[in-house]
């Protein structure tokens, strides 16, 4: 299935408006509560527009960045945060290509991982089972798993990535978000889901619980949700805090196993395991992460001007944990 007028109308294009607020005040995504303390603050302008390209960072627009910690369940979230109508402007199109590549991406694909993961938990044979990933970009883990007779197909939110995808023979990429779910399982005539992947989303999420209770909604008991994002409670940012790299405004949720557990069984599922890249891999990166956070604190103090990618130096150490939930 390549892009149909279905696809192309599914969700409008997000167009730039004018007199909207691009950041509003939110409750906690877990529990609701209004009750939180800041934990990190970057004043407007944190990096210097001049000499950083700061899309993700705040869209270029020159606003603060507010990270905050629930005082009642501890998740960690950006408040306050961008808002719907807004999120394009820290999402740039410019580098995405009319036409995607699908030998290339094919061959050089990063899902080995992934798709030894799915197998794990699902079972080698994966003939006929309907896995969905969200926010697919151009569908290249539906495609793998096509190969292996799945019936998988892809949502994705930029319309720009789905008719790069289409154009390059990527087939079942739909335009869309959760919101759209339902209307794309009616489309393509899928009962239920046994398998949702989410790698690296859940964290750019405005409303992960409504998301979650959606998919729920299309997985019977015992369906399984794989999600992959990175761990608030990881040496890397333990040691880096306010400098780790993945601090900027796509990311409104900081999640650690214990928050996103929360999240989860409020949404009906269950974690059946947490799997975290082992620690030895990351002392193995120490050394060079130290040496890239140390040129980090000299650029940002007295670095020369180069108009560069304000995360090129910021650090990490592999701080990402790999969840599998089941529903129940």
């Amino acid at each position: 299935m390549t892009l149909t007028g279905f696809q192309t109308t599914l969700v409008p294009l997000l167009k730039k408006q004018t007199k909207v607020d691009d950041q509003i005040h939110v409750n906690c995504g877990v529990c609701g509560s209004d009750q939180c303390e800041t934990v990190h603050h970057f004043p407007k302008e944190y990096f210097d527009p001049t000499w950083y390209d700061t899309y993700s960072w705040d869209g270029n627009l020159g606003l603060e960045l507010r990270i905050v910690k629930c005082k009642d369940c501890g998740l960690i979230y950006q408040n306050p945060r961008f808002t719907k109508e807004a999120l394009h402007k820290l999402y740039p199109n410019t580098y995405i290509p009319s036409k995607a590549n699908y030998a290339k991406l094919m061959i050089e694909h990063k899902f080995d991982y992934t798709l030894s993961w799915l197998e794990r938990h699902l079972g080698d044979n994966l003939r006929g089972k309907s896995i969905l990933d969200v926010g697919t970009r151009y569908g290249v883990l539906p495609a793998l798993l096509q190969r292996k007779q799945a019936d998988a197909f892809g949502i994705e939110m930029n319309f720009k990535c789905v008719q790069s995808a289409s154009a390059g023979g990527f087939e079942e990429v739909y335009q869309g978000t959760v919101d759209d779910l339902k209307d794309v399982m009616d489309y393509r005539g899928t009962q239920k889901l046994d398998a949702v992947v989410m790698i690296d989303l859940i964290e750019h999420l405005l409303d992960p619980m409504k998301d979650l209770q959606a998919i729920a909604k299309n997985q019977e008991k015992g369906g399984k949700l794989f999600i992959s994002t990175m761990d608030a409670s990881s040496a890397g940012y333990q040691v880096f805090g306010k400098d780790w790299y993945y601090i900027h405004g796509q990311h409104t949720f900081y999640f650690t196993p214990e928050s996103i557990g929360n999240l989860l069984e409020q949404a009906g599922y269950r974690i059946v395991s947490v799997d975290r890249i082992a620690k030895w891999k990351s002392l193995r990166q120490m050394p060079h992460q130290l040496k890239k956070w140390a040129t980090y604190q000299w650029k940002m103090r007295w670095g020369v001007k180069d108009k560069e990618w304000f995360a090129q130096h910021r650090p990490h150490l592999l701080d990402t944990m790999n969840i599998v939930a089941e529903r129940i």
